[in-house]
């Protein structure tokens, strides 16, 4: 499955951020410039672990102020499973973090939660450097 646009809001030090990624794509630039956290957050949503309140800090948040909700949003081209979307958005609510996993279908605004079977066929694989 390609990823066809990728949206981070307030993980880390990415306030508002959007990436629109080729069939190869390279993030380069300079130390503390942003790189490793668009790679984690698509590691946080896609990855091994099943993104919950209990993955997060406070540094996940943008500013470290988990006022700000977090939303890393991963849009699909098209595919066998007709899935546009998979995102992950985590805030507090009524002094209460909470946090989501859902998806679209292509077409349908309908959010639904992602269940195991369609995180598998969309995972990543993250291989951290060190």
């Amino acid at each position: 499955m390609k990823i066809d646009h990728i949206h981070i809001e307030n993980f880390r030090s990415l306030r508002n951020i959007d990436i629109y990624p080729n069939d190869l794509c390279v993030f380069v630039g300079e130390n503390n410039a942003g790189k490793s956290n668009i790679l984690q957050a698509l590691n946080l949503v896609l990855g091994e672990s099943w993104p919950t309140v209990k993955s997060l800090s406070e540094n996940d948040f943008f500013g470290n102020n988990m006022n700000n909700t977090l939303l890393i949003d991963i849009h699909f081209k098209e595919n066998d499973k007709n899935v546009e979307r998979i995102f992950f958005r985590a805030g507090l609510d009524d002094d209460n973090l909470k946090a989501e996993l859902k998806m679209n279908f292509s077409g349908n605004p309908t959010e639904y939660y992602v269940k195991k079977e369609i995180r598998e066929q969309f995972g990543i694989l993250y291989i951290k450097a060190i």
